[in-house]
């Protein structure tokens, strides 16, 4: 993660796992391992966030599942 006038960024990295991994946003760990070589500590808010704005900006779709009220994420 990174910050840029005084917001925090995801690392294009974390997308990437996302985008792989078949688990839902609300149970991902806070600690995430990438490729099971480098430890990332991510923030889930700041994930929320950052995954909305790719969401208006139409990169990721969002799909919600009516019967758990869990939503999940892919890059188009």
């Amino acid at each position: 993660m990174r910050r840029s006038s005084g917001h925090d960024f995801v690392d294009p990295i974390i997308l990437k796992v996302l985008k792989q991994s078949k688990r839902s946003m609300s149970v991902l760990g806070i600690n995430y391992m990438v490729n099971g070589i480098a430890e990332k500590t991510i923030n889930l808010n700041v994930i929320n966030e950052h995954m909305k704005l790719m969401v208006k900006a139409r990169k990721v779709s969002e799909t919600l599942k009516k019967s758990t009220g869990v939503k999940y994420y892919k890059l188009v």
